[in-house]
């Protein structure tokens, strides 16, 4: 979702991403549920985050006028050490 964030007085365009992201693994410490009632029970862990949006940064990497250095030849995987 896209939302518009002020933090102290500068205006920013950011996404809030929001949902579902692991399961955390409870104790209900209840003997009924498990014999000794620990390790019993998931729950579903939700979380939100913003991020801020680079304008531009899409037709920067795609026109190869981005942060990325070209000529950079210790990353080749057909170089000669």
């Amino acid at each position: 979702m896209d939302v518009m964030l002020e933090d102290n007085g500068e205006m920013m365009e950011t996404m809030l991403i929001a949902g579902s992201v692991g399961a955390q693994i409870c104790s209900t410490e209840k003997t009924e549920l498990f014999r000794n009632g620990l390790r019993d029970t998931v729950r579903p862990v939700s979380a939100w985050w913003y991020f801020v949006k680079r304008r531009g940064f899409v037709e920067e990497y795609e026109d190869g006028s981005g942060d990325e250095d070209e000529d950079d030849d210790d990353n080749d995987m057909d170089s000669e050490g």
